[in-house]
């Protein structure tokens, strides 16, 4: 499960113009803001996720950018686990792995007794219901996108600046 970060430049058409906005898109600065910004989002989907019996889901969270050899720059936030993608989405009424119910894994039995659960009810709901989506990566990233736009503005601001001498 990953989301994608990217900048629209025609929202940034305020704070540069064309020509300077492809200098900023070349410079350390937008890099800077690209790493910034990942990392604001990162911290918002792990906040929103949910924490489980050990955590494992949310301490899986990370970001990093990636650059093509054109040099576009985008910053991916995800989760290497392969059940990430069914929390974010929820998931259809299906019946866990036998090993969620024997303690082997990340486990659904150690959360169901942590929460004083019966495991095998709690599997049988999942059976019959599947479970609710999460939205953490959606939620987090929209919770993100100003702080996002101004962590950009504020690096074109010092990058026309560095311009200036």
């Amino acid at each position: 499960m990953n989301i994608g970060l990217e900048v629209d430049k025609k929202s940034l058409a305020d704070v540069l113009s064309k020509m300077e906005f492809a200098g900023f898109a070349a410079s350390r600065y937008f890099r800077e803001a690209m790493e910034e910004a990942n990392m604001l989002v990162e911290a918002n989907v792990e906040v929103r996720t949910p924490k489980g019996y050990s955590g494992h889901l949310a301490a899986s969270i990370s970001s990093q950018l990636i650059s093509d050899v054109i040099g576009v720059v985008t910053g991916i936030t995800s989760s290497t686990l392969n059940y990430a993608a069914a929390v974010e989405k929820g998931s259809r009424p299906h019946f866990p792995p036998i090993e969620a119910l024997t303690g082997k894994k990340e486990s659904l039995d150690l959360w169901a007794q942590q929460k004083g659960l019966n495991p095998f009810a709690v599997a049988k709901g999942i059976a019959k219901r599947g479970t609710k989506a999460r939205n953490m990566f959606k939620d987090g990233l929209a919770a993100s996108k100003l702080n996002v736009y101004a962590i950009f503005v504020k690096k074109a601001q010092a990058y026309i600046a560095s311009l200036k001498g």
